[in-house]
């Protein structure tokens, strides 16, 4: 692990199932978690992230530093997102699309 504050460690524990894929060039994997009830909702979240990822490093000219990152979508949740090294929290109406019945709103949202 990387040295780091500590005031960006988190940890999340639950019962909940993911999706991965990596970014072009295999060099980060993205996990996309969520509750099992919700495991057809991650891969919006995952597709729009491993396409963004490679944009900000290109804008930025820096390279992302971790291996991997990991984005999940929390029940109840009362902040809109929480940014930790390597995992980012999201409400779960901030992350997940329902394939099946989402709108344009809910996609852009």
């Amino acid at each position: 692990t990387p040295k780091m504050s500590t005031y960006l460690v988190a940890f999340v524990i639950g019962d909940l199932v993911k999706q991965t894929k990596l970014v072009e060039g295999g060099r980060v994997t993205v996990n996309v978690w969520g509750t099992p009830e919700h495991g057809d909702d991650l891969g919006d979240a995952l597709d729009s992230c491993v396409k963004i990822l490679p944009v900000y490093e290109k804008l930025f000219d820096i390279p992302f530093p971790l291996k991997k990152l990991d984005l999940v979508a929390i029940p109840s949740f009362e902040a809109g997102a929480m940014e930790n090294w390597g995992l980012i929290t999201y409400r779960e109406s901030s992350l997940l699309v329902n394939p099946k019945d989402a709108s344009d709103f809910d996609v852009l949202w």
